[in-house]
């Protein structure tokens, strides 16, 4: 039946508790719906499908086409069953969303291990050693998960450029050796892995060749 306030179920939905129906041919709250005129039900009674975080789910009615007095005894017995349909309606919904964030889960660890084959494969490219190769490995490494951090402190809404630039260049080098004045904003997944990355190839050229290398040098970061 429809939802809207000429139905018992959306009129039940509307005033929030339960509703009861002792002649629906002279009844004045709502017409009710064709389904109910069609099979000639005279009284009746209709609930609220309710979870247990207050979502309402829908409504539940029990009809007759004799005329019946419906007392409160029978409300409970209604709402009981109601109780259970709502539990059955949750368990259905976090099982849907429970099989969804494996599903994402499953997507984000295919496209994180991408990315370390791609680390992996461009620190070999720069490394002069084993010893070059691990530390470069595991510098990229380290600024991909302080992204992946920012974003789980925000369950993953986003991340703070601002911040991810004071951390990425915090470990490589004394905070007070860099100047930063960045107009915030919020970076989503991957925008952060990306920023993240490119804010360490940065750091790292300014260490080994740039300002960082002269042991007194400064940098400025400026972000519009």
């Amino acid at each position: 039946v429809g939802g809207g306030l000429n139905s018992q179920a959306g009129y039940t939905l509307s005033v929030d508790e339960p509703v009861i129906v002792d002649d629906l041919r002279t009844e004045e709250r709502f017409d009710g719906p064709p389904l109910l005129h069609d099979h000639n039900v005279v009284s009746g009674l209709s609930v609220i499908i309710r979870g247990e975080d207050g979502r309402r789910f829908g409504v539940l009615g029990a009809h007759t086409a004799v005329r019946r007095a419906f007392r409160p005894h029978d409300v409970h017995f209604l709402q009981s069953v109601a109780h259970v349909l709502a539990s059955a309606v949750a368990r259905n919904y976090y099982r849907e969303r429970q099989t969804m964030l494996v599903r994402e889960l499953t997507h984000r660890m295919k496209n994180n291990m991408a990315v370390i084959h791609s680390l992996a494969r461009q620190s070999g490219r720069d490394a002069t050693s084993v010893e070059d190769y691990i530390r470069s490995f595991e510098g990229r490494l380290s600024a991909i998960e302080t992204a992946h951090q920012l974003l789980t402190d925000s369950d993953g809404t986003g991340a703070s450029i601002n911040r991810l630039v004071e951390l990425v260049a915090g470990s490589q080098v004394a905070d007070g050796r860099v100047d930063r004045s960045i107009e915030d904003v919020q970076l989503d997944p991957s925008g952060a892995q990306t920023m993240s990355l490119v804010l360490y190839e940065l750091m790292t050229n300014a260490v080994k060749y740039g300002a960082f290398s002269t042991g007194h040098g400064r940098v400025a970061i400026d972000g519009r």
